[in-house]
């Protein structure tokens, strides 16, 4: 992009110094189909998982990390970095990489092995680390930290997950709305999709919350359409048990559905991708009550966020307590 562009690779942002930009530019192909490649070498690494390309020749590693149990479970490969098989194929004529012919060619193997070490020193890649949370953990802090209460406006583009407050721990949402006369459906937020997401709607009037976890959706209805007016949805939930936790709709105090969710909510509902969504979901919906993009038919104000952890400390009651010396 920078090449097309007529751009140079800085080497500061805002001051701060930059890694090297190691890629090569596409333009050579863009009007020649048969240019040469723009590289030929291309090194991998995935929570632990390594493989190389290297002039039609790939070594690939069999390493399982730690990222889910299940994959250790079903999974057959190596835990261990100094024990992990790597395997050999020839894309000239195995592109589906279906034959190891590492036994056959080991002084090719043995040089690929060697030039990902090199690839991997050359883009700080090391050292090696298979895990997911802590990797996670690892990464620069969000320039925008959770916050007790947080507010968001419709007429924009998706919210990145990254920049939404944490759920598992408990969390209230509250929706302000005006429902026109009659009843009115579609959505009023939304999060990922049948696969793992969150949506609070309106059926018919009535408020629903389905949660999706891991594909096996759990809804909670409201037992009564939202009258037409300015009116706040109100969803709490909280961890209630192992796994479980307890989920309470209300409208305008009132209580309208309340329940058990099976299962704790995710670290994360999708890996990259997805975001909050206002007055109309997109892509896959997360369940099959709607299709996309089931728009809100009335009228959303804001949807605010709070996260009951993050609650500022009450400054009497700290008082109160250390008068008491406790």
């Amino acid at each position: 992009l920078l090449d097309v562009l007529g751009l140079d690779v800085p080497e500061t942002v805002d001051g701060v110094a930059q890694q090297a930009l190691d890629g090569s530019s596409l333009r050579s192909t863009f009007a020649d189909a048969a240019a040469e490649d723009p590289r030929t070498t291309q090194y991998f690494e995935i929570i632990g998982s390594r493989a190389i390309i290297h002039d039609n020749w790939k070594a690939t590693t069999d390493h399982v990390g730690q990222q889910l149990s299940v994959e250790r479970e079903l999974i057959e490969g190596s835990h261990d970095f100094d024990t992990d098989h790597w395997a050999l194929f020839d894309l000239s004529t195995d592109f589906s990489e279906s034959t190891d012919v590492g036994e056959a060619n080991p002084d090719r193997l043995r040089s690929l092995i060697e030039l990902w070490w090199s690839e991997a020193g050359r883009n700080d890649v090391l050292p090696l680390d298979d895990s997911f949370i802590g990797r996670a953990s690892a990464l620069e802090p969000s320039p925008f930290p959770p916050r007790f209460l947080t507010s968001f406006f419709p007429g924009g583009g998706q919210v990145a997950e990254d920049l939404l407050p944490p759920m598992g721990a408990g969390f209230r949402l509250h929706a302000t709305l005006r429902v026109p006369e009659g009843t009115a459906s579609g959505i009023l937020c939304a999060l990922g999709d049948w696969n793992n997401g969150w949506a609070l709607y309106l059926l018919h009037g009535c408020p629903v919350l389905t949660f999706n976890l891991f594909g096996a959706p759990q809804r909670f209805v409201g037992a009564e359409p939202v009258p037409a007016g300015v009116h706040v949805v109100t969803v709490h939930y909280e961890p209630h048990g192992d796994p479980a936790g307890r989920v309470r709709i209300s409208v305008d105090g009132d209580v309208s559905a309340e329940g058990i969710l099976e299962g704790h909510l995710p670290f994360r509902w999708q890996i990259g991708g997805t975001g909050l969504l206002l007055c109309h979901d997109r892509g896959l919906p997360v369940c099959d009550d709607y299709k996309v993009p089931f728009a809100f038919e009335g009228e959303l104000h804001k949807v605010t966020m709070e996260i009951p952890w993050l609650a500022p400390p009450d400054a009497a009651a700290l008082v109160a307590r250390a008068l008491r010396h406790e």
